[in-house]
């Protein structure tokens, strides 16, 4: 898995940005390769576990709120046939190394776009990135309404039998959106991206097989890249180091940059084989999703 990572094409993926005025020193801290290929797979890992996770809690979501949820078509395709012939974004590729700077790109074009950008741009057929998730820009200010409309929807749904599902997922949106506020507040920054809820990466095979299992790598890895991203902008170290840090010293602030940095760019990948297809249930029940395909 780990030699995957390193892609040249992010080498370069640094952009300059306006809310932090530190520069990034590559010898913040130096780990071993052994720590580094360890840290690096359990990252890889996580990824890939929250990604199920967010596929089972999106169910849950659709099925219990009553009010119509509308999620706009922001979804990367990648499939894998019978034959074990491979398409990205409809186009049959002949090897796997579309995927990670695919995946990357869709999430990526529009992250720096400003709110008149995104005016024009979401409205524009011809703009390149029109068909991938645009972002939304929250202060602190929008994120604090937000709250208070999460608690009058809490009210709403409450019964006489409390659904405790809904309401832990109304509590968890609630945690993530105060760790936002403390995250605009610790950067020194005015906003804070919010990429579309209904982006999403979709996986469709027919069978686990090394193919699939590599392209789910790979998908893993962009999100490692678009954190990576994030992390040297706002927090002038690689998500590598400051994982492996997190690791050694348990401090918070550490726990509450990887969270943050979770939030920021989710694991939202839908996997759909065989089994998931044959049995529909998860978006009417979402009582269990298909299981990650492990290397063979």
């Amino acid at each position: 898995m780990i030699r995957l990572l390193f892609i040249p094409l992010f080498a370069l993926v640094l952009f300059s940005c306006d809310d932090s005025s530190e520069k990034f020193d590559p010898l913040f801290y130096q780990i071993s390769e052994a720590d580094s290929a360890r840290c690096m797979n359990e990252i890889l890992e996580g990824i890939l576990d929250e990604g199920q996770e967010w596929q089972i809690q999106r169910a849950i979501a659709m099925s219990k709120i009553t009010v119509p949820i509308c999620f706009p078509p922001e979804q990367f395709d990648i499939w894998i046939n019978s034959n074990r012939q491979l398409m990205v974004e409809g186009d049959f590729a002949d090897d796997l190394s579309q995927i990670t700077p695919g995946v990357f790109n869709f999430y990526f074009i529009n992250r720096n776009l400003k709110r008149d950008e995104i005016a024009s741009a979401s409205v524009d057929t011809d703009y390149p990135g029109w068909l991938s998730p645009f972002y939304s820009q929250w202060n602190i200010k929008e994120l604090e309404d937000r709250i208070t409309r999460i608690n009058t929807d809490i009210e709403e749904y409450k019964t006489d039998s409390v659904d405790v599902e809904l309401m832990e997922y109304f509590e968890n949106e609630i945690e993530e959106i105060e760790l936002k506020i403390s995250f605009i507040e610790y950067a020194g920054c005015k906003s804070i991206p919010q990429v579309t809820s209904g982006a999403n990466v979709e996986i469709s095979y027919q069978d686990s097989s090394a193919l699939s299992n590599e392209a789910i790598e790979r998908v893993a890895i962009a999100f490692y890249h678009l954190r990576n991203y994030e992390c040297l902008r706002y927090f002038n170290e690689s998500y590598l180091n400051l994982y492996e840090r997190l690791q050694r010293t348990k401090q918070q602030i550490d726990s509450d940059k990887i969270r943050i940095l979770e939030i920021l760019h989710q694991a939202t990948i839908i996997l759909r084989n065989r089994e998931f297809l044959k049995r529909n249930e998860i978006f009417m029940l979402g009582i269990e999703a298909p299981p990650i395909p492990q290397k063979q």
